[in-house]
């Protein structure tokens, strides 16, 4: 879901930017609100460090999912119920 471009930017404490900000860390802000978020964060250390933060947390994340994977049956039993629930759902 990508952040709208009319999404609130202002406070002093910069709250409005928190939302765009976390939407940009994960790819879900459109390429307008990335640039503006981006922008903003370059020029307050405040947003500057919470979006470091949240891409350091995003990594690490990942590397730990990476480290513990699902035994092969349990994953592929998950697929294969996923599959029946699209087919149930294709017209």
């Amino acid at each position: 879901m990508a952040v709208p471009i009319s999404h609130p930017f202002a406070g002093p404490d910069c709250t409005g930017w928190h939302q765009t900000l976390d939407a940009l860390v994960d790819g879900e802000a459109g390429s307008l609100c990335s640039a503006r978020a981006e922008a903003h964060a370059a020029e307050c250390p405040a947003c500057a460090r919470r979006l470091a933060a949240a891409h350091a947390y995003k990594r690490a994340l990942r590397r730990a999912g990476d480290a513990e994977r699902a035994p092969i049956e349990l994953r592929e039993s998950v697929m294969a119920s996923l599959r029946g629930v699209r087919r149930s759902r294709t017209p």
